[in-house]
């Protein structure tokens, strides 16, 4: 079978990460509480641990770095542009009526300014941009389970992925029986919940890799596999949308494992538009500008509608407008990136 890199794994981005962000909308508008359901759609952060770990582990397969080290260095460089400029323009919104705290504020935010604040060197959550945890705890994850995968991989993947799986999710699910519970709290010197729940998803990525692997190999009909995919991600929204913070946190976490195997098989008749393409690439600027949107922004001159009706239009035109500003952060960075490179071969001449 001819491979090709479109799959439905590009749509599924833009899908996941608009329900994150209609997610915390809907927890400073209550539109959820207030139509009777108890919105999970959190579930949506293990739907991109799981697609990073697949990734992670392609890259580990295919030698595209030499290292951990070389690995983290190229996820800065890719990420960190877009990172650096959210945290300012949140920043700025933020400590717009107290600029007075804005040293201090700066001060105590120096391991998130970096990207590392989920290490636990930090007083708990209070990060300027609160989506952040993600991309700090993808960087720490990366950087120990690609060193794990590069030099030690069949105890990595036989052993000690399953363990930490079992053992984290466990925990999670004995202190509140949900997934989405203090994740950016440290208990002791060990129990950090957004590493947890980041080498957890991960290593559900590593399984759906090695899954992937075997269906294409073995799977006849990709259609009817990728329909059961389909359904299986409609699952996962739908009962998540109605049924969050419970234990069923946990299964679908899983059933997002097998459907994102199937999700990345390549397929000839699946031809996604550049424009998907683009607006999948601009989901990382989505999710790192949504919170002033929701937080500084709509609150601050939209107000509080009474009615669910004007509120949920309210929602849609915040989810056109962090769109909107996602596409536009991800062609500014880019040209950030352009110039950290010019700057490093003048400097290296």
């Amino acid at each position: 079978m001819k491979e090709r890199n479109d799959n439905m794994i590009y749509i599924w981005r833009i899908i996941f990460t608009n329900m994150i962000a209609a997610f915390h909308f809907g927890n400073v508008y209550n539109i959820a509480k207030d139509m009777g359901m108890t919105n999970g759609w959190y579930i949506s952060v293990e739907f991109f641990f799981i697609v990073s770990g697949f990734l992670l582990y392609r890259q580990c397969k295919s030698n595209k770095y030499e290292s951990n080290v070389a690995c983290i260095k190229d996820k800065y460089f890719n990420i960190y542009p877009i990172y650096i400029i959210c945290f300012i323009i949140t920043f700025i919104l933020k400590t717009a009526n107290d600029p007075a705290s804005r040293v201090a504020r700066l001060y105590d935010s120096f391991w998130e300014i970096i990207g590392l604040h989920c290490i636990g060197l930090n007083r708990g959550w209070n990060y300027i941009n609160g989506t952040s945890w993600y991309i700090s705890a993808l960087f720490i994850c990366t950087f120990f389970l690609y060193f794990l995968l590069k030099n030690y991989e069949k105890v990595t993947v036989n052993f000690l992925i399953p363990l930490s799986i079992m053992v984290f999710y466990s925990w999670f699910y004995r202190k509140a029986a949900v997934l989405d519970f203090h994740i950016v709290d440290i208990e002791g010197f060990f129990i950090n919940g957004a590493l947890m729940r980041g080498i957890a998803g991960m290593g559900l990525g590593v399984i759906a890799a090695r899954l992937n692997d075997y269906l294409k190999k073995n799977a006849k009909n990709i259609l009817l596999w990728k329909g059961m995919s389909v359904t299986g991600f409609l699952l996962v929204i739908i009962h998540s949308l109605k049924n969050g913070y419970s234990a069923n946190d946990f299964p679908m976490a899983f059933i997002l494992c097998i459907c994102v195997a199937i999700g990345f098989l390549p397929n000839e008749k699946i031809k996604v538009p550049g424009i998907i393409k683009y607006w999948s690439k601009a989901t990382l600027g989505v999710y790192l500008i949504h919170e002033v949107f929701r937080v500084c922004i709509f609150p601050q001159y939209f107000g509080y509608p009474e009615s669910i009706r004007d509120r949920f239009k309210l929602c849609m035109l915040y989810l056109l407008m962090v769109n909107v500003a996602g596409i536009l952060l991800t062609v500014l960075s880019g040209l950030a990136q352009k110039v950290m490179i010019k700057c490093k071969s003048i400097f290296l001449k």
